[in-house]
């Protein structure tokens, strides 16, 4: 009888099991990845909107972000704080001082 070349059932099965559990970690390990991306996406935005917020004459916000301003004058300044709240509740607050240039 001759030797026949080739993998056994058994080998075969295993080693479909091995790439299967490795396929499911690696999509585990991606999905993480992704949030962990979009966490720091929307961390960014974030601060972006706070920097904006803090000028004299700030654009609007994009829908679901809320913002709390309030600005007082302070000499030849104006001093605007301001508390920006991003959809999914993180908030990010700043103080900016705005004085006239005075020659």
């Amino acid at each position: 009888m001759k030797r026949q070349r080739g993998f056994s059932l058994p080998e075969a099965l295993v080693s479909l099991v091995l790439l299967v559990l490795v396929a499911s970690a690696l999509a585990g390990y991606l999905s993480g990845l992704q949030r962990g991306a979009a966490s720091q996406r929307q961390a960014q935005l974030l601060w972006r909107y706070v920097s904006q917020q803090t000028a004299l004459s700030p654009p609007p916000l994009p829908e679901g972000w809320s913002v709390s301003r309030i600005q007082s004058a302070q000499g030849d300044c104006r001093a605007v704080s301001v508390q920006v709240i991003a959809p999914d509740g993180r908030q990010g607050q700043a103080y900016r001082l705005h004085c006239a240039d005075t020659p």
